[in-house]
């Protein structure tokens, strides 16, 4: 009897196999290589070189993408800056999420703390941009001031991932630098136009610390933007990862500070614009970076809850997507901590809702696996 290796692959992540393998698509059918599947969508063992198929691949085995076996094993990730994390880090709070969460970033380019989930060590992103200069994000001074360019550390493990500037539309009105990636000097009052200029020097920039970077973090997300960034393919690399804000309430064309319940919590196009993205082969992965409500001052924890529930539901079935809860503990930027904080006296409502989504996105990968033969 001739032994059969097994391999298994899961959606959303895929174990590792080799160009060319027999291997089973998403829809059932087996392909090997440089072929298309049968729904379309290029075989996972086809080589990163491949263009040849409608859509792109819903799973990569090859290790043509960061790290072993997708980006990280959580899908959900959370945003807080470097106070925040010691406190969550001092606490062990994250291993409530039994390694459900993936990855975490204070929109600055280092951080001074070390973050573990269940013992082990959580991936930080760094961001080549900032945001306006607030005392607790100690880096942020490149978004509209005089100053050349950020450094990002290099990642010495498996490729990972950087942010290029975040909210590129807040920054039109800036007269210096909006993006601070390597490859030029961004001072004087045409800084920012020349940054956004040079968003190749974030590719390269990337490449050099081992990582892949996004594409500008839209204040919301725009499809058609990220159709047209990929078509002009500005900054080329292997990958296209981008890169989202939603605060529910402007999403939904409400203004930030409403507090229509159906406005701050209602996704029910989103599923629609992603897959749509994945399916044209616009966006290999997709970070939501900020999450949230927006700022109404009356909500509640509540309306939290039922914005994580539908957010789940919108993203469970497309496993190249990751989400990055905006976790504040200060309410700062307008939002409420009631509404935003993940821990301590809201551990058991908002933080219980994004503990049971992000364990349900693991558990949707893990049971939905084929088998490579």
């Amino acid at each position: 009897m001739r032994a059969v290796a097994l391999l298994i692959v899961y959606s959303g992540y895929a174990s590792s196999c080799n160009v060319g393998d027999n291997v089973i698509c998403q829809d059932g059918t087996h392909c090997m290589g440089n072929q298309c599947c049968q729904d379309g969508s290029t075989c996972p063992s086809a080589s990163s070189t491949f263009k040849s198929c409608p859509r792109g691949k819903t799973t990569d085995c090859t290790g043509g993408h960061p790290g072993s076996g997708g980006l990280f094993p959580g899908r959900c990730g959370i945003a807080v800056t470097d106070g925040e994390a010691s406190l969550i880090e001092s606490n062990h709070w994250l291993d409530a999420y039994q390694g459900s969460i993936g990855f975490w970033y204070n929109w600055n380019s280092r951080s001074s703390v070390t973050m573990h989930a269940s013992g082990k060590t959580l991936p930080f992103l760094p961001m080549w941009w900032g945001s306006q200069i607030w005392p607790s994000h100690s880096e942020q001074n490149s978004w509209c001031s005089n100053k050349g360019h950020s450094d990002i550390p290099k990642e010495t493990g498996s490729k990972s991932v950087a942010f290029a500037w975040n909210e590129p539309i807040g920054g039109a009105g800036c007269k210096w630098s909006m993006g601070a990636c390597p490859g030029g000097d961004y001072s004087g009052t045409d800084g920012a136009r020349r940054a956004a200029q040079n968003y190749a020097g974030c590719t390269d920039g990337a490449k050099a610390a081992n990582r892949l970077v996004s594409t500008p973090c839209l204040n919301n997300i725009d499809p058609d933007w990220f159709r047209a960034f990929k078509q002009n393919k500005v900054g080329a690399q292997d990958k296209t990862i981008c890169c989202s804000h939603i605060y529910a309430s402007q999403y939904n064309g409400a203004p930030w500070a409403s507090c229509d319940i159906n406005a701050m919590t209602n996704l029910d196009r989103l599923p629609g614009q992603l897959q749509g993205l994945v399916d044209d082969g616009t966006c290999d992965y997709h970070f939501i970076q900020e999450i949230g409500i927006g700022g109404c001052p009356t909500a509640d924890h509540t309306v939290s809850e039922r914005l994580i529930k539908n957010l789940g539901n919108a993203v469970r079935n497309i496993p190249s997507v990751y989400l990055g809860w905006f976790s504040n503990s200060a309410g700062a930027g307008g939002t409420s901590r009631a509404t935003t904080w993940l821990f301590q006296e809201n551990a058991g409502t908002i933080g219980n809702a994004y503990q049971n989504m992000c364990k349900s996105l693991s558990s949707f990968q893990n049971a939905n696996e084929t088998v490579v033969v």
